[in-house]
């Protein structure tokens, strides 16, 4: 039987990377197809809470695939999520929505930032 740490990194890597899980890793087979969705869903989420006038220019179609390719070029790597989606407008090839991008996130990472006396 294999470790916790063993199943945890295993169960991560069917997750982020599409990887199957070993045999014996975990039961039953649409587990990680479970996690994998429901993980990739809420990345998605925070790019449209975090980007919605970028959501509503690309249409929800659109925009869930620039979500997916998002999520597979960079990964979440903080423990918060407020934080995914800070490169997205690298993963833009129009540079006018780059720019609405880079304009929302501004205005985000505005918001969070302390007060000023």
């Amino acid at each position: 039987m294999p470790s916790l740490h063993d199943a945890q990194r295993a169960l991560q890597r069917a997750i982020l990377a599409d990887a199957p899980v070993a045999e014996g890793m975990l039961s039953a087979g649409s587990r990680p197809g479970i996690y994998r969705h429901a993980y990739r869903a809420r990345l998605a989420g925070a790019l449209a809470a975090n980007y919605p006038a970028l959501a509503a220019a690309l249409g929800a179609a659109a925009f869930r695939e620039l979500a997916e390719r998002y999520a597979r070029m960079h990964p979440s790597r903080r423990y918060s999520i407020r934080w995914h989606g800070d490169r997205l407008a690298e993963a833009l090839d129009d540079e006018r929505l780059a720019d609405l991008a880079r304009m929302e996130w501004a205005l985000g990472i505005a918001f969070d930032a302390p007060d000023e006396t």
